[in-house]
């Protein structure tokens, strides 16, 4: 009789994760990416619109959102703008607030991962809405920025949203 064996560790806990801690940077990148759209989109509804007043207004309304978008996502002013992330095992993190606010939240199977841009898609336990992180080459140092992009290029996730455990081959 063969003697009994230890219980076999999951994928994810036989590996260690390092954690990785980023402070993001305002992106000038970003400001001006969405200065610009901001513009096509004033340039879309001048074409569309015929009346000034209803030009007006779409003019009122897209430098608002503008300027909102910019403060909050680009330049990292606004309070509720995420300026540190702490990233721990797969898909947890903890984010700091320009406020001083500490979140954990979950990183989401929706992010999106590229060279030159990245958007992780975070949500808090036990709530529907997500946050939004956009980061550009100008948000952190190259070495972080390549550090996280690989992280979440090696996360599997199921339908759900949840991570995945790796088996070993």
């Amino acid at each position: 009789m063969s003697e009994p064996s230890e219980p076999a560790l999951s994928a994810a806990a036989a590996r260690s994760i390092p954690r990785l801690e980023i402070e993001l940077r305002a992106s000038y990148i970003l400001a001006g990416l969405l200065a610009a759209a901001h513009c096509a989109a004033f340039a879309v509804a001048v074409a569309g619109l015929q009346r000034l007043e209803l030009i007006g207004a779409a003019a009122l309304a897209l430098l608002g959102q503008a300027c909102w978008s910019i403060r909050r996502h680009a330049l990292l002013h606004a309070p509720r703008a995420i300026v540190h992330l702490d990233c721990r095992g797969e898909d947890r993190c903890i984010a700091w607030r320009r406020d001083g606010t500490r979140v954990q939240y979950r990183i989401r199977a929706s992010s999106y991962v590229t060279r030159y841009l990245t958007v992780l898609h975070l949500r808090r336990p036990g709530e529907r809405r997500s946050c939004h992180v956009v980061l550009l080459p100008d948000s952190m140092p190259a070495d972080l920025m390549r550090r996280l992009r690989v992280r979440l290029r090696w996360m599997r996730f199921d339908a759900a949203g949840a991570v995945e455990e790796r088996t070993s081959l």
